[in-house]
């Protein structure tokens, strides 16, 4: 058991070894993988602009979700990089919570910004999970939500999600310094 978790659902508890299959394999300038993450990336943010362009708002909304959620499990990598277990790649929801154990373990202080799109990514994951997972479900919480309130929704959502992945992208970018080796 790690001695910082706290309760069964601690983030920290879902830590593995560096080789795991789950675990995302580590950037290092210059290398096959990093040069393959420059490949994907190139090819999503191009799906992105295509599904912005063609009102397309579960695939953008899909596509920020792949985006956000590989920049938080590299900057929780980044903040583990010394310790023997790591968060291994998860949800956008559960690597949210890892990044919170991180940052928190790490004591980085949250400066103004992180704290606004923290807030905002919260949102975006709770919208995120109700729009892709019960768009079509009729339940007590949504039965008087009709078909065009539930688009607009989604429209709204697909709207802000590219602008908060570039914000954060940004932050990670500034907040994550590697030395030169």
């Amino acid at each position: 058991m790690i001695k910082d978790a706290h309760s069964k659902n601690d983030p920290r508890l879902k830590r593995v070894t560096k080789d795991h299959d789950k675990m995302r394999v580590e950037g290092k300038k210059g290398s096959k993988q990093n040069e393959l993450r420059g490949k994907l990336y190139t090819y999503m943010i191009e799906r992105l602009a295509g599904a912005i362009a063609s009102s397309s708002y579960f695939e953008v909304i899909v596509i920020c979700d792949q985006l956000i959620t590989d920049r938080l499990e590299a900057y929780t990598q980044y903040l583990l990089f010394t310790h023997d277990l790591q968060h291994h790649t998860d949800s956008v929801g559960n690597s949210l919570q890892a990044f919170y154990a991180a940052i928190k373990d790490a004591k980085i202080k949250k400066d103004h910004d992180i704290k606004d799109i923290l807030k905002e990514l919260e949102v975006f994951v709770n919208d995120r999970n109700e729009l892709l997972h019960n768009f079509v479900i009729v339940k007590n919480k949504n039965r008087n939500l009709d078909l065009e309130k539930r688009i607009a929704h989604v429209r709204r959502v697909a709207e802000n999600a590219p602008n908060l992945w570039r914000r954060f992208d940004r932050w990670i970018s500034k907040n994550m310094v590697i030395p030169k080796t």
